[in-house]
């Protein structure tokens, strides 16, 4: 879980980037401060990561969502693209869910 210090700031767990507005809100319950627990930038390098690894995008943000419990719908991923070829940002999809 994203760390809180003494002055009520989310820290990254992967970076420990400590900049309130680089986080996402989160729709769990598991995240009592209401963040997810890693920065924007590290979420996106995450899905670089694992697109190259899955070689597919799709399965970069269902393990994304897996991995910080949030929700994942093909219809929201179809979305934020116009066409099959056109590239999909974790951004994207974090917005519209």
């Amino acid at each position: 879980m994203a760390k809180i210090d003494a002055i009520g700031n989310l820290k990254c767990c992967r970076c420990r980037t400590d900049n309130p507005t680089s986080f996402y809100k989160a729709q769990s319950n598991l995240y009592a401060n209401g963040y997810l627990p890693i920065c924007k930038d590290c979420l996106n390098d995450l899905f670089i990561i694992y697109s190259r690894k899955y070689k597919s995008q799709r399965m970069a943000i269902k393990r994304i969502c897996m991995s910080f419990d949030v929700y994942y719908s093909d219809e929201i991923f179809d979305k934020c693209k116009d066409n099959e070829d056109d590239a999909v940002a974790i951004s994207d999809y974090m917005r519209r869910i």
